[in-house]
């Protein structure tokens, strides 16, 4: 990765922490009364302005004859009372066009709603289908895990598994993630595209993708990696390269110009910090674990998703020590252990699912088989959190973590970076 790229990261993430700051000392430096004293001389200022110039349009007035217009003055006060019917009239038809607009705007709008109150009937009606799927198909604990994984519900979750998985590192994978969506985008395009066009397949990976979001709910990660595939494939359609740290960039300066509230979301932070550790240290720790395990050939397969993991953490630790001021030591290996399933028990997930509908039998014998795995995740889970858990409790404040992000950048461009690029 060049050094433009690096430079362009590190400005972005300088203009968020300055936006961020500016917001903070909005919402708390400012007092309240402060507030509303500012909004009532506002408020005062154009009142007075209003009647200034309503004083200055009387003063200037000059009294015209004639269409019933009359004028009286008294006490050297000049009071107008205009009964002209043609100004009535042209009142009305402004009043009668402003009753229509309105109308129109409050159809529309009834509309609209009712669009969107269809659409998330239909989309919870089929949420609950699958997980009433799930839990006839597996154990309650496989089916919790693999509702958080495939639709990311954890309204199946206990308390104790839901903090199981919390405190072994392992919250991650049962919620809705950019990995869900790139799993979509791969599996449904390498399958489109031997039957299909490339336009073809890319419409029809659009609409599975935003099928997807629909149905596993529109949090920020999914939005983030829709909008990321949505540039990806555009670019691809039209034959330009793309650059995913810029594609990154884009889609978290769209999302918080809609919804600037979303700077300060966790889920957000979370997905944008794990994914720019991908982009940025992914594929040097991919080159350097490839050549410090080249003579372990059955590595081989998992050093995309251990170095996928390691580049992801590397962002995402500083900032779950700023939100929760610990974090498990083992977490790392524990990830390691259990990303490289992921993918297979989500793909098997949604096999085992549309199977039931049409070879039951068949599917219940290829969820015992998937319980296997998924029991296997919680095993994991469970050892690394009561077995070998060993907690980190470091509070990190906000410029810290934003420093701790900077000289990452700077240290693994000067010693990896030149090879990487």
């Amino acid at each position: 990765m060049g050094k433009n790229h690096y430079l362009v990261f590190v400005l972005f993430l300088v203009i968020l922490y300055i936006f961020r700051l500016i917001s903070l000392l909005e919402c708390q430096l400012l007092p309240k009364t402060e507030l509303k004293t500012k909004e009532s001389t506002t408020k005062l200022n154009d009142m007075q302005h209003v009647t200034m110039r309503k004083s200055q349009q009387y003063n200037n007035y000059k009294p015209i004859h004639g269409n019933g217009l009359i004028s009286l003055t008294i006490s050297n006060h000049q009071c107008v009372l205009t009964t002209s019917l043609n100004h009535i009239n042209s009142l009305e038809n402004k009043e009668n066009k402003q009753i229509g607009i309105q109308h129109e705007i409050t159809a529309f709008s009834s509309l609209v709603m009712g669009l969107k109150m269809a659409i998330e009937t239909t989309v919870q009606g089929i949420r609950n289908q699958l997980l009433a799927q799930l839990k006839t198909l597996f154990p309650h604990q496989s089916a919790a895990l693999l509702a958080g994984i495939i639709l990311g519900e954890q309204g199946l979750f206990s308390k104790d598994l839901l903090e199981m998985f919390r405190t072994s590192g392992l919250i991650h994978i049962v919620v809705a993630s950019g990995g869900n969506i790139a799993l979509l985008t791969s599996v449904v395009f390498a399958t489109a595209q031997s039957y299909l066009s490339r336009r073809k397949t890319m419409l029809i990976t659009f609409g599975c993708v935003l099928c997807y979001v629909l149905l596993a709910g529109l949090e920020p990660p999914l939005i983030r990696a829709s909008i990321m595939v949505c540039l990806t494939m555009s670019a691809l359609l039209f034959g330009r390269k793309t650059f995913s740290l810029y594609t990154l960039i884009i889609t978290a300066l769209v999302m918080i110009i809609v919804d600037p509230l979303l700077l300060f979301s966790l889920s957000f932070q979370l997905s944008f910090a794990a994914t720019a550790g991908i982009v940025l240290f992914g594929g040097m720790l991919r080159q350097y674990l490839t050549v410090k395990l080249a003579h372990y050939s059955w590595a081989h397969f998992l050093v995309a998703d251990i170095s996928q993991t390691i580049a992801a953490q590397l962002c995402v630790t500083p900032l779950l020590l700023h939100t929760f001021g610990q974090t498990n030591i083992f977490s790392l290996i524990a990830n390691s252990l259990v990303v490289p399933l992921v993918a297979p028990v989500m793909i098997g997930g949604v096999v085992v699912l549309g199977l039931s509908y049409l070879l039951f039998p068949l599917a219940v014998f290829f969820s015992w088989l998937l319980t296997i795995l998924t029991e296997y995740i919680i095993w994991i889970s469970f050892f690394f959190s009561h077995v070998i858990s060993y907690a980190i409790n470091l509070s990190l404040n906000w410029l810290i973590v934003f420093i701790i992000w900077v000289v990452s950048i700077w240290w693994w461009h000067r010693n990896y970076g030149a090879s990487a690029a």
